[in-house]
């Protein structure tokens, strides 16, 4: 598979775009196979969980009202932490992925959001619930973040579309697990079937979080930290894996042509004249996509 002993790494590469381009060659080359699945389905378990978490309050807000005396503006409140931890799970995550790695990120906003759905269920009053919803929001949206920069370092370009697509249909199962266990449960424990709706997301995020362990960090990750025989010692660990569940050789990749280094680009590159509107675009499709989705489902 085109190993190279960590001796003789130095001398083998002359700089590091050279070495990422190797990297990226052989990260393309890849075929989708069972272990790519288990990627894309251990990474993307944020969008499940961020589409259950945010469904759940469609059936729980009026129990909890009932539970706490909750006014309206108390509702309100209650029902806006959630987004504003995920206003500030948004904003720094990208920046801690960069210094921790992917891999180490997700599963720490993963236990943020188990122990902020476990402490939304264990609520004794309304302040601790507040606390609560603001910890998994944080969680859930900063584990997010990171998933399709994961996600587009560590699979082949072409398999990204049928990835995202997997991701997608994943997460939108969530609403309709949601609502049968939601009318379930309210049911059959009309006064506390809402903290069950919690405990049963917080063990969902702890089952995933032991696959997530299984899953390698982003070699990209390794070379731009400058972590050269960590990448490829990743790397050739994806290439075994990738080999093993797809039952077949790798193909030999192809050399490409990075025009610039990932160290190279930053933030203020997102504004400058080649990608301003781009990132503008997105940016309102993104806002006015969230109104009308989380405005209808809370």
């Amino acid at each position: 598979m085109g190993s190279i002993p960590n001796s003789d790494l130095k001398s083998k590469w002359k700089n590091q775009a050279e070495l990422t381009q190797e990297v990226v060659a052989r990260l393309e080359r890849l075929p989708f196979s069972s272990f790519q699945l288990l990627v894309v389905l251990a990474a993307g378990f944020s969008a499940f969980f961020d589409y259950y978490d945010f469904s759940t309050m469609s059936f729980t807000i009026a129990p909890v009202q009932q539970a706490f005396g909750l006014s309206s503006f108390g509702v309100s409140l209650l029902l806006s932490m959630t987004f504003i931890g995920a206003f500030f799970g948004g904003i720094i995550a990208g920046r801690l992925a960069d210094l921790f790695g992917r891999r180490r990120w997700f599963l720490i906003t993963l236990l943020m959001v188990a122990l902020g759905s476990l402490l939304t269920g264990l609520s004794t009053n309304y302040y601790e619930m507040v606390a609560s919803r603001f910890i998994t929001g944080f969680g859930v949206t900063g584990d997010y973040a990171v998933v399709e920069a994961y996600i587009s370092e560590l699979l082949p370009s072409r398999v990204r579309a049928k990835a995202m697509g997997i991701i997608v249909g994943v997460a939108s199962s969530a609403f309709l697990f949601t609502a049968l266990m939601g009318v379930y449960l309210l049911r059959v424990l009309p006064l506390s079937g809402w903290r069950y709706i919690f405990f049963i997301g917080s063990a969902i995020a702890i089952a995933v979080w032991f696959v997530r362990r299984l899953v390698p960090e982003s070699p990209r990750f390794y070379l731009d930290r400058g972590m050269p025989e960590e990448a490829m010692q990743t790397l050739e660990e994806i290439e075994r894996k990738t080999q093993k569940g797809a039952g077949r050789e790798l193909p030999q990749p192809t050399p490409i042509s990075l025009t610039q280094s990932a160290r190279g680009a930053g933030i203020g590159e997102l504004f400058g004249s080649k990608y301003r509107w781009r990132t503008i675009h997105s940016a309102l499709a993104y806002v006015f996509d969230s109104m009308g989705f989380y405005g209808f489902v809370t």
